[in-house]
């Protein structure tokens, strides 16, 4: 299983019964845009292109995150300030950086948006500390591919939610799916990701989520194929009445047919309300247990979060003579304004003397 925090994922946190869609937030994602350089982070998105959370897919992504609160950011201040960050924490070729991006929207025209607004943005940072760049967009283009890659990491990631709900969902609802998740594990650094992952995938073995959860989908199954066949017998009864009257042998063999199928659909029934109730008793508890891990970490994150901004800090103080030497000549060429040098150094100094709270 992939790492947890890793791109469009996390696990599983916003517990959903069957056919149930509950949220974690007024604000929800309905595309992503990953960013991949030294530091790779993904930023879920509303409508709107502003930030609702962050996904941090390496260590490096976590030492920024620690730093800067992204959420409510829109995607072109989210990207400029994520470059500037880092810039000064020495993570970026000062000789030219390329630039990984991968975009997710509703549709493929407003994916195509996204994309021109992101490349833009990529552009436009780079601009502002005077380093060259080349954007790559590796964008999947066909949202019928991009869906069902989501599908596939929400079913990984989630495996207490009803595939029956996941089928009915979008590629912009899958994404919001990730995005709930996502800012129940705000406050978890990446390197505690590895002994929770392995927590959770242990419980959803005690609880056999994966297999309650398949014969819960083949007992929704079953009831739709038993109320086919109850429909298609109340059917053929119906026109063979018209045919022949109400006391024909025919009719009266249709409805024996017919009586036959309402049973075995009232069988159904029953074994998937049955079905249903295991599988609701499975994920109460398991909510509770993942909550008890999720809560733990959490708890250990203060001193975590310490070390991260020390370590931070450190980087920024190591790379501090390379990244103003690399301004005063880039303002020397005018690539850069003084301005424009003048904010970097600033932000220096800042993480010089006390870092971000």
């Amino acid at each position: 299983m992939k790492k947890i925090l890793t791109a469009l994922s996390a696990f599983v946190l916003c517990l959903v019964m069957p056919l149930a869609f509950i949220g974690c937030g007024t604000t929800k994602a309905s595309q992503s845009v990953e960013l991949s350089m030294n530091p790779e982070i993904v930023f879920n998105l509303d409508a709107n292109n502003k930030v609702t959370s962050v996904t941090y897919k390496n260590e490096d992504a976590n030492q920024i995150f620690v730093n800067v609160n992204f959420t409510g950011m829109d995607i072109e201040k989210a990207i400029e300030t994520f470059v500037d960050y880092s810039l000064i924490s020495g993570h970026l070729n000062l000789a030219g950086e390329e630039v990984d991006f991968k975009s997710l929207s509703k549709d493929n025209a407003a994916l195509t948006s996204l994309n021109a607004k992101v490349q833009t943005a990529i552009q436009n940072a780079f601009d502002n500390i005077g380093v060259d760049v080349t954007p790559i967009n590796e964008s999947v283009s066909d949202m019928a591919n991009a869906w069902a890659d989501l599908y596939e990491e929400v079913r990984e990631i989630a495996p207490e939610k009803s595939i029956v709900e996941l089928k009915d969902m979008s590629a912009a609802e899958l994404i919001g799916v990730i995005d709930q998740k996502q800012k129940e594990y705000a406050g978890i650094a990446y390197n505690q990701m590895d002994a929770l992952e392995n927590q959770i995938t242990a419980l959803v073995g005690t609880f056999n989520i994966e297999n309650l959860n398949t014969f819960f989908n083949n007992a929704q199954d079953d009831l739709v194929e038993a109320q086919n066949k109850v429909n298609q017998k109340q059917t053929e009864l119906n026109n063979l009445k018209k045919q022949h009257g109400s006391d024909n042998v025919l009719v009266q063999t249709a409805q024996a047919a017919l009586d036959f199928e309402k049973e075995i659909l009232k069988t159904t029934k029953s074994a998937l309300a049955q079905a249903k109730a295991n599988f609701n008793e499975a994920v109460k508890q398991f909510k509770a247990q993942v909550n008890e891990l999720v809560a733990n970490a959490k708890a250990q994150y203060a001193q975590i979060q310490t070390t991260l901004k020390a370590q931070y800090k450190t980087a920024v103080d190591t790379h501090k003579t390379a990244v103003q030497n690399h301004l005063n000549a880039a303002v020397a060429n005018q690539t850069i304004t003084a301005e424009q040098a003048a904010k970097i150094t600033a932000l220096i100094e800042k993480y010089q003397t006390t870092p971000a709270a």
